[in-house]
């Protein structure tokens, strides 16, 4: 869900867990929060809640980042190299 919120600007806050860190940077797309952590979660949250300027700027880079490495055509062309260099 972290992909779909930065394709339409929004700054997002997430757990430092699974497949998470690959789609948000933390500090450039967004925020990450210590896995089980409802302090830490609430600290990135009221983060962004009284920086609107980060969360403008979060919201355009995670914006980028997604049209960057999340398209389907950016998706095909990294599954079909790791095929590719499996099979040479």
């Amino acid at each position: 869900m972290s992909a779909e919120a930065m394709a339409c600007a929004r700054p997002v806050v997430g757990s430092r867990f699974g497949g998470i860190p690959e789609v948000i940077a933390d500090g450039e797309t967004g925020l990450l929060a210590e896995p089980e952590n409802a302090n830490d979660f609430a600290e990135k949250i009221g983060r962004l809640l009284d920086d609107e300027k980060l969360r403008e700027r979060f919201g355009q880079c995670g914006r980028a980042r997604v049209l960057k490495l999340f398209t389907w055509d950016a998706v095909t062309a990294r599954v079909l190299a790791a095929y590719q260099a499996v099979l040479t």
